[in-house]
């Protein structure tokens, strides 16, 4: 016999399954209640880690982009010279202890960075620095606050062509700031539950995070000192203070042996104070606006580029007008705009920090900002470069526009705390959302430079496959500038120039590539180079049995169809009865490079390049 509860459970639910449905709709109902609510917790997360990994895909397959990188990567591959004694050279020519540990590990970073994994191991590093960044801020403000920054300041984040990390030094460049976050995070561990490892391990990650450059004695000391006097008091205040001060004094020290130790080299005025405050304040003027995009702009930020065939067409100098013909050419911008607008609205209207926490930031902000080109303009070198118009650029411009994006969002963050209405937070929301809009489309054209740049390597690893050992060739297209400076035509320890130490350590072929000074003779192979937007650049040569185009893969070119092309490990086309002047027209293409938005994203990361209608 039925019980009573099943005889009212018949009488209230509606027959043929129709209350069977309804309890199963409320109970999902019920289930993904919980769910949508941690979504909707965890958005400003997503929001940032999406514009960390857009960073990190913006930066992907950038090599090559400064001197230095040329230089250690090199000196990295030579079997015959030691480690130690480019350390030894390298300290005594500035004048610099620490580069006995910092060029070593410049070296092993430049090593890995050559090899199949340098890519897999520089977004790592980038991915987790960020994450890090991102943990450290939230234990100090809060996750809307730690989110926020950490969105706009991969945003906003410029990639100058210029002598700048991390496209120039990537994985070296971004070695310090990351320990100087572990440092921090492991500091804030130790605070809120004492432990003799994490207090250790900050430690040494302080004193080794402080080495180089400079500046990094003010930035990342600072903040250290600054939380301990805010998270703790009396003794242990105190005692954390001496010990991270006598870290720090050991690192002074350190340095300023270099004084005593090296005698004055041939670059040691790099590390000499100079205190003409003319050409001090004329050296900030100079490099500070030019690190920040939105005052770079306005007067404009040079782009050296080769004058080869297939280079991007961007002008000399990119201005707010440039960056707008790609703006305004895809209404796909304007979408972007909108959700970055959305993302930044929604980091706000959550922002519950207290207030003192984002004052301290915003002063951590302004540090960042103007500290580290501070410094690098007392610098007796940087007076004259800078002042010469050498350089537009070093590497404080990364930290100082970490800075001006904290400042930005610390101030945004502070106002939209005090007034909680939209009609504050959807303004400030867009402006972030237009500085981040704007670093897009500069990233995008600097990235055609940087790519159309990179091709110049494949072209050559092109030319040495094909060239017969012993040639003496003459390359004058592959001594173009390079971003701050031309390739290096002479190489310290007695190395033969550039393109003939790297034909002979990392193409494994005895080449002798001539200066570009030197005048040709009879008997030397000729070669030129284009880049193309499909990342596969085209080689002529021209040796003694006549003229030959090389490509990776076959192509159309004038009169010539890819089926005359003959292919195995690369592809080749004999051009017979040519000149080479008129072989140099076939360098010409007519290949056009991506314009939307989207289809510059998806671009390959091997050299592929976009093009400025």
């Amino acid at each position: 016999m039925p019980s009573l509860e099943a005889m009212s459970l018949r009488e209230v639910m509606p027959q043929g399954g129709e209350g069977s449905d309804r309890i199963r709709r409320e109970t999902s109902a019920i289930k993904a209640a919980p769910v949508a609510g941690i979504l909707w917790d965890r958005l400003p997360l997503i929001f940032a880690v999406t514009n960390l990994l857009l960073l990190g895909w913006m930066l992907a397959g950038i090599r090559h982009a400064n001197h230095d990188d040329l230089y250690f990567e090199i000196v990295a591959h030579n079997p015959d010279l030691p480690w130690t004694q480019v350390a030894i050279w390298a300290a005594e020519l500035q004048q610099r202890t620490t580069h006995l540990f910092n060029v070593p590990i410049a070296l092993v970073g430049v090593w890995i960075g050559s090899t199949w994994i340098g890519e897999w191991v520089y977004q790592a590093q980038l991915l987790a620095m960020g994450l890090l960044a991102f943990l450290t801020l939230r234990r100090l403000t809060d996750e809307a606050v730690a989110a926020g920054w950490l969105a706009l300041t991969c945003g906003a984040f410029a990639i100058h062509y210029y002598f700048m990390a991390p496209p120039g030094y990537p994985l070296i460049g971004l070695f310090s700031p990351s320990l100087f976050l572990l440092s921090l995070y492991l500091l804030l561990r130790h605070i809120e539950r004492p432990s003799p490892l994490c207090l250790a391990g900050s430690l040494l990650a302080s004193l080794i995070a402080v080495g180089w450059p400079e500046y990094d004695f003010i930035i990342f000391t600072l903040p250290v000192a600054g939380i301990l006097v805010w998270k703790t008091s009396g003794t242990r205040r105190r005692r954390l203070l001496g010990l991270y001060g006598g870290v720090w004094l050991i690192g002074i020290v350190f340095y300023a042996s270099g004084k005593l130790l090296f005698p004055a080299g041939s670059d040691a005025a790099r590390v000499t104070p100079s205190f003409d405050l003319v050409a001090l304040a004329k050296t900030f003027l100079t490099l500070w606006p030019k690190a920040i995009l939105p005052f770079g702009l306005v007067e404009g930020i040079r782009l050296a580029q080769q004058a080869v065939p297939g280079v991007p067409a961007l002008p000399a100098l990119i201005t707010f007008h440039t960056v707008a013909r790609l703006l305004f050419s895809d209404p796909a911008f304007l979408a972007v705009l909108l959700a970055w607008g959305g993302g930044f609205w929604l980091v706000l209207r959550k922002v519950c920090a207290p207030q003192g926490a984002l004052w301290a930031l915003l002063a951590a902000g302004i540090m960042f900002l103007l500290a580290p080109t501070a410094v690098l303009s007392l610098s007796a070198t940087y007076q004259h470069t800078v002042l010469a118009g050498y350089i537009q650029g070093h590497l404080s411009s990364g930290v100082a526009q970490v800075g001006f994006a904290t400042v930005v969002f610390s101030a945004s963050a502070l106002l939209a705390s005090r007034w909680r209405s939209s009609l504050v937070c959807a303004p400030l929301a867009l402006l972030m959302a237009a500085i981040c809009v704007l670093s897009l489309g500069y990233n995008l054209l600097m990235r055609d430079a940087l790519a159309a740049n990179n091709q110049r390597w494949a072209a050559f690893h092109l030319a040495a496959q094909a060239i017969p050992a012993g040639s003496k060739v003459v390359a004058p297209t592959f001594w173009g500038n390079n971003g701050v400076s031309a390739v290096p035509a002479t190489l310290p320890f007695g190395m033969a120039n550039y393109w003939t130490s790297w034909a002979q350590l990392m193409e494994g072929r005895p080449l002798d590539v001539r200066r570009p000074d030197e005048t040709p003779q009879d008997g030397y192979v000729h070669i030129a180079y284009a880049p193309s937007p499909s990342g596969a650049p085209l080689v002529l040569i021209q040796d003694s049995s006549g003229l030959m185009l090389l490509s990776q893969v076959p192509r159309n070119l004038g009169d010539w169809r890819a089926s005359n092309w003959e292919c195995g490990a690369y592809c080749r086309l004999n051009l017979p009865a040519t000149t080479w002047e008129e072989a140099e027209k076939l360098l010409r293409t007519t290949e056009a490079g991506a314009n939307g938005l989207l289809s510059r994203l998806l671009l390959n990361r091997d050299g592929a390049f976009g093009g400025l209608r």
